[in-house]
């Protein structure tokens, strides 16, 4: 039987000011609001599992043409509310924030970000993409690694660098810890082996995916695809005897080993990809929370603009965009009512005001469970492949 390895997918938050913080990398002129590149806080945790590096590929393509969209190598925490927006945190903040990341969980994937690597000789990345991809990761990863199937995917850097910026995924037949991992390749950075970018090695550390924002007259250098998919000896990765044992506990194992010569999960022979999520309801401790913080600022509270803002973009992560607004926007109008001394204008613009923020955040809200939507089609769609070894070596997306 094909394990499924478990990816956490992240997306960022709608904040109180209306605007979502995009992951991904602005070239050209800015247009319009767009938030700095790295500027999120916020997220909604998603696990979408993955049997195969067809299922894998899929995924980073889908993730490409999102920009709020990462991954993170940690899991989620096990009592994470997933239909709440949460912090990236590994421990206990000083203001009493629990964590929402675990933190030393096993994965059963590992990435390489190649941000320092040299041109392949020969070979002309913007007119062969897919063949210099193969150069580079051949010449600059370890040779476990690259016996194993891969996918190398050109980040949003590449063109804009002297150097190359390539990324490359892999799934593991033995899940490992970020720390386990970085101690497997630290040695090789130290050496010059291996121009991999440790920092990537971390719990909580962003896996950007998105494929950069172009504006004004910048063109996209790579039009024609970033990612590829390369068949190799192996369906995953084994990491040498020779390193480190490994402290593999099942009870900490996100997914078991897969030691099968299949790469490809046949169906019935797993769970179907699934995408983990949360409901709530309009009267959930998340949104008693919020409206608790309502009154006028003067007397220590936030004031009532932010707060039914805030109130309304749970109501619609937590009940879906097609949920019913109208007793929330009742119950935060008494609450301006009972709270303020606001006039009878300031109430009416507050409630069209309630009632505009939630058409559009039911619309915001119908997008991302789109694209979550899309994110599960695309996983099942790799049980449509043949379970047997295609004899080629590369395959292209």
């Amino acid at each position: 039987m094909i394990s499924s390895v478990p990816f956490t997918v992240i997306s960022t938050a709608l904040r109180p000011d209306g605007y979502r913080p995009v992951m991904a990398k602005t070239r050209g002129p800015c247009i319009g609001q767009v938030l700095p590149y790295d500027d999120a806080k916020y997220f909604h945790f998603e696990v979408v599992e993955v049997r195969s590096i067809e299922e894998l590929l899929k995924l980073l393509q889908m993730l490409a043409k999102h920009p709020h969209y990462a991954i993170v190598r940690a899991v989620p925490a096990p009592d994470v509310d997933f239909s709440q927006p949460q912090r990236r945190l590994i421990h206990k903040q000083p203001d009493g924030a629990l964590p929402t990341l675990q933190s030393g969980a096993l994965v059963g994937w590992a990435a390489f970000d190649l941000d320092f690597s040299k041109p392949a000789t020969g070979i002309d990345w913007r007119t062969h993409p897919r063949e210099a991809a193969e150069a580079i990761a051949l010449r600059d990863l370890p040779k476990w690694v690259t016996d194993a199937d891969f996918v190398a995917y050109w980040s949003g850097s590449q063109g804009f660098s002297p150097v190359m910026k390539l990324r490359v995924f892999i799934l593991l037949e033995q899940p490992m810890s970020s720390a386990e991992f970085k101690k497997v390749m630290k040695p090789l950075v130290d050496r010059g082996e291996s121009p991999v970018d440790l920092a990537l090695y971390s719990d909580a550390q962003l896996h950007y995916t998105a494929t950069p924002i172009f504006e004004g007259s910048v063109v996209d250098p790579l039009p024609n695809g970033r990612h590829f998919l390369f068949k190799r000896n192996r369906c995953r990765a084994r990491v040498p005897a020779a390193l480190p044992a490994l402290n593999v506990s099942p009870r900490r194992s996100l997914t078991t080993s897969a030691r099968t010569s299949k790469c490809s999960g046949l169906a019935g022979a797993a769970p179907p990809p699934r995408i983990v999520g949360g409901r709530g309801g309009s009267s959930s401790a998340a949104i008693v929370t919020v409206i608790a913080t309502m009154g006028e600022q003067s007397e220590g509270k936030a004031g009532f603009h932010v707060p039914w803002n805030s109130a309304l973009a749970i109501f619609f992560a937590q009940n879906g965009p097609n949920a019913d607004p109208r007793p929330l926007i009742v119950r935060l109008a008494r609450v301006i009512v009972s709270r303020g001394s606001r006039d009878k204008a300031y109430f009416q613009a507050a409630v069209r005001g309630m009632v505009q923020r939630a058409r559009v955040l039911a619309a915001l809200e119908r997008e991302r469970r789109g694209t979550l939507s899309k994110l599960r089609a695309a996983a099942r769609q790799g049980l449509l492949f043949n379970a047997e070894r295609e004899t080629s070596h590369g395959q292209s997306d």
